[in-house]
């Protein structure tokens, strides 16, 4: 059983709010269903019932029931049938329930459904439209005359047998009587028992008389039986009922409905037991109760409901996510700030360290040789890169009557004597035309006995309008090399790459039909003193 259940329980006059708990059967609150005032006092306390789940108990006269025999059909055509004799039997209201009973065994052997529905309930509307406002979530619909056969499962009783309660509710009696075959209900009606002390009894012999008649007239009953009356009263009632001759065809026997909530375990009751008490208590008890009644307006705030719980959920667990994961950020956020002023201490105490290293270095004495070997190592660490902007201005000052040449690259590299040798070397093996200017040889010899570093330029471009004459560009590309030789800056200039390979050794590479711009590169050897 869950912690606890309330249900919501209207009769024809009132509503009465039942909590269960444990074994424990409390009304919360009651409200009178003909006073103007009960709606909006209903709605005051409905807050207070804000996001829970309830049930509704329908102990209404005007529910109604049918045994209807119908053809034989499976699948979507059982379906369609049923839903048009409902249709028939209530037009106008959702409040619709119907259960499968049997086949009949001879004849057509047609299908027998048993068929309850209420078809009024506008006097509970409104008290559903406030619960639906308030939020409160109705799990389940149920009937009380339904639940009768489960409530009188502990007592001893024949296939057939008729259950009369009668139930106090504002100094009137309510009367409701219920025929019950084989555990299953098959009528039950509603009334008012209306009389004074001295006339219940007669009173009440004439209504079960009137059932018993209605019933033989269907051929409900079977025959030749003597009818079982259960008479669920309270105990003052029995005292009048006791010694009073029982109706027609009928047996009288006296149930009290506070040992009977007791067999079903209800400890405790605020109140007197009655019938619609006992089926709150049962319907609060059973986990696993099966509603009577599914209305439309119902379930779809139901889903709506659950919905919203169910956005509710996710949005607090992506809460709680959002929370661990910016603790986390947080955290290492908190080591990587720790982490950096240990850094930031470390490298201080390293550049104290380096300046009393620093001072104490410059308190010792150094040898010239010493002291030669660091200007030595300093001018070739500076000398690595020179300044590009005079290399810029160099060759743009001797390129401007060459606009058909496009020039693609430019890298220029500042190498000792012996690197650029092999620089010059790689140069003069690569093609077989000369230098333009000096010979290779002289340039190698002079530049291998120098220490200081040589600047190597590397030129490379492509020609703009080609038109299939190499000759005419062969001529174009020797021409801006020697301008370039003549530049007092530059001591050597060496053709390293051609749009054509003259070399009558090397194999043609190059297709005709390829349209690619023909592309040369030159490399050139400054004076050491250029830049």
């Amino acid at each position: 059983m869950n912690k606890h259940k309330r249900i919501f329980s209207f009769s024809d006059a009132h509503l009465h709010v039942y909590r269960v708990t444990s074994g424990r059967l409390s009304v919360e609150a009651s409200f009178d269903l003909k006073d103007p005032a009960a709606l909006d006092s209903f709605s005051q306390a409905a807050r207070a019932w804000s996001d829970e789940k309830a049930c509704l108990l329908l102990n209404l006269p005007g529910e109604e029931y049918y045994e209807e025999t119908l053809p034989h059909v499976t699948g979507k055509d059982r379906a369609l049938m049923v839903e048009r004799k409902i249709g028939k039997l209530f037009p106008d209201t959702d409040y619709v329930h119907y259960q499968h009973l049997r086949r009949e065994k001879t004849g057509r052997r047609d299908d027998i459904y048993f068929v309850a529905g209420v078809p009024d309930t506008n006097a509970i509307d409104a008290y559903l439209d406030v619960l639906v406002a308030s939020n409160v979530e109705i799990v389940g619909t149920y009937s009380v005359p339904m639940l009768l056969g489960r409530a009188i499962k502990p007592i001893r009783h024949d296939t057939q047998v008729l259950v009369v309660s009668i139930e106090t509710e504002d100094s009137r009696l309510s009367l409701r009587q219920t025929f019950i075959d084989r555990d299953r209900i098959a009528f039950s009606r509603h009334t008012a028992l209306a009389a004074t002390a001295e006339d219940i009894a007669p009173r009440l012999r004439e209504d079960v008389e009137r059932t018993w008649q209605f019933l033989n007239s269907r051929r409900q009953l079977e025959p030749n039986t003597v009818l079982q009356v259960l008479l669920i009263v309270p105990p003052t009632l029995q005292g009048m009922l006791t010694g009073e001759p029982p109706a027609a065809h009928c047996r009288y026997e006296f149930v009290d409905p506070a040992l009977l909530a007791g067999q079903h375990e209800l400890q405790h009751q605020e109140g007197p037991v009655g019938i619609t008490s006992l089926a709150a208590y049962l319907v609060g008890k059973q986990t696993r109760l099966n509603p009577h009644y599914h209305p439309e307006k119902l379930l779809y705030y139901r889903r709506h409901q659950q919905v919203r719980r169910g956005l509710a959920t996710v949005t607090a667990i992506a809460a709680l996510i959002t929370l661990s994961l910016g603790g986390s950020n947080m955290w290492q956020a908190y080591h990587l700030n720790r982490a950096a002023q240990q850094l930031t201490h470390a490298g201080e105490q390293e550049a104290q360290a380096l300046d009393t290293m620093r001072e104490s270095a410059l308190l010792q004495d150094v040898s010239p040789e010493e002291m030669r070997d660091v200007v030595t190592a300093t001018r070739t660490l500076s000398a690595t890169n020179p300044m590009p902007g005079k290399i810029f201005t160099l060759v743009s000052k001797h390129y401007a009557d060459f606009s058909d040449l496009s020039l693609t690259l430019l890298e220029w590299r500042a190498a000792p004597g012996d690197q650029a040798t092999k620089l010059l070397e790689s140069s003069a093996s690569d093609q077989s035309t000369s230098s333009v200017a000096a010979p290779v040889s002289a340039v190698i010899n002079r530049v291998a006995g120098e220490s200081a570093n040589s600047v190597v330029i590397t030129l490379g471009g492509e020609i703009t309008s080609f038109a299939g004459n190499y000759r005419q560009v062969i001529g174009r590309i020797q021409a801006f090399a020697r301008v370039l030789d003549q530049a007092p800056e530059i001591e050597a200039v060496r053709i390293h790459q051609l749009p054509l390979n003259i070399d009558p050794s090397a194999k043609l590479s190059r297709s005709l039909a390829d349209q690619t711009p023909p592309a040369f590169v030159l490399k050139l050897l400054l004076h050491p003193g250029a830049l």
